[in-house]
């Protein structure tokens, strides 16, 4: 055939006549025709592997591929004080390996995202993932430091609010916020007021459990001294998990160099504040350098308000003065001379949907600041 191609002239007998100097063609002829025989059926294959999988179920690839680097794992807290033992599920997924970057080893950043399911961990995870891929080049810039940044999530397991693939229970899950995570005890969970145990319990464990589980048994990370962790790790909570940043920053102030907060509950807890306003973990934190943002949405301001018929007209608000609280929360960190800014407003967003933008600004905020390095954040 590829005698043929070439202009060569068959005998009866079989034999071939070869044109002048076309001998030493043949060699490459056979070649160009290999390979597009070649090419040919791989075009063919791929036509039918395509036309195979139209309108099929790909059951190996059902999750979105910025999911499927996350990892969750297991890990129970310590009993303490009468309280049983508090089973956590940890969330956790790295740069994807095709960008991740050359310091990341050396000099990893975390965001720990508290009450990650159901919305907050899957948006900062894939957030963090298309970051990372779009700007694979950059050196040195704000987006270069996704290709350096883990996204963990903490909360609640699974089973305590019927968390699966088909939904889950928002009572429950409402439930055991409200026992783990407010510094005082709420009146639904038990009655009378006072510390709150059980969340003194979960903060306590987040340092001295959480932190070392990921970074040291997990990651497998290089340790450094705690102020250089401090700086490399960021927390992001909204609503009643922000009162849990807080709370972090009073219990352990270096832990943790940026806060992220949405929507911080301290209109529920307003002690909280003269808390705030007397500890000196806020003097370490604002010696130290720490950095706190807070947000808030601007249907916030419209609180509860009912309508003729009686119902909320915002059903998503959960407290008349949530802006007024987060404005109290920023005096008395400034007067600690903490680096704070807010309060901060996301357009059309009440409580509940403030979540979303709060993560992707969030996210860039710590970006920024890891960007400038600690003398300039």
């Amino acid at each position: 055939f590829t005698r043929a191609c070439i202009g060569c002239n068959y005998s009866g007998d079989n034999s071939t006549a070869v044109p002048d100097g076309m001998e030493k063609a043949l060699p490459i002829a056979h070649g160009v025709v290999l390979s597009s025989l070649t090419l040919t059926l791989i075009w063919l294959c791929r036509q039918l592997r395509q036309s195979q999988n139209d309108g099929r179920r790909l059951e190996e690839s059902d999750i979105p591929a910025s999911q499927r680097r996350c990892q969750r794992w297991r890990l129970t807290l310590k009993a303490k004080g009468g309280l049983p033992p508090l089973p956590l599920d940890v969330h956790i997924a790295g740069p994807p390996r095709k960008h991740t970057s050359d310091d990341c080893q050396e000099q990893p950043l975390f965001v720990y995202v508290l009450d990650p399911e159901p919305l907050m961990f899957s948006v900062a995870c894939s957030f963090a993932f298309a970051q990372a891929g779009y700007y694979s080049s950059a050196e040195g810039t704000t987006e270069a430091q996704f290709r350096r940044m883990y996204i963990i999530g903490v909360g609640h397991a699974a089973e305590h609010f019927s968390l699966d693939e088909d939904g889950f229970s928002s009572s429950e899950l409402r439930s055991v916020r409200r026992r783990d995570f407010p510094p005082f005890n709420h009146p639904e969970i038990v009655p009378g007021g006072g510390d709150n145990l059980s969340a003194q319990r979960f903060v306590e464990g987040l340092v001295a459990e959480v932190l070392p589980f990921v970074e040291d048994k997990v990651l497998k990370k290089t340790r450094a001294t705690s102020d250089v962790l401090g700086e490399q790790r960021c927390i992001i909570g909204a609503s009643y998990s922000a009162v849990v940043a807080l709370q972090v920053m009073l219990h352990s102030p270096q832990s943790f160099k940026h806060l992220m907060l949405g929507s911080p509950s301290v209109c529920f807890d307003m002690p909280l504040l003269e808390a705030l306003r007397t500890s000196q973990a806020c003097k370490v934190a604002g010696e130290s350098g720490t950095s706190l943002s807070i947000w808030v949405g601007e249907k916030e301001k419209q609180g509860k308000r009912v309508g003729p018929d009686g119902s909320q007209l915002i059903p998503g608000n959960v407290h008349d003065r949530m802006v007024e609280g987060c404005v109290e929360l920023l005096g008395v960190l400034r007067e600690w001379k903490i680096a704070v800014t807010g309060v901060h407003e996301f357009p059309g967003e009440d409580h509940g949907t403030m979540k979303l933008p709060l993560i992707s600004r969030g996210l860039m905020t710590f970006a920024v600041a890891s960007a400038c390095g600690p003398s300039n954040t």
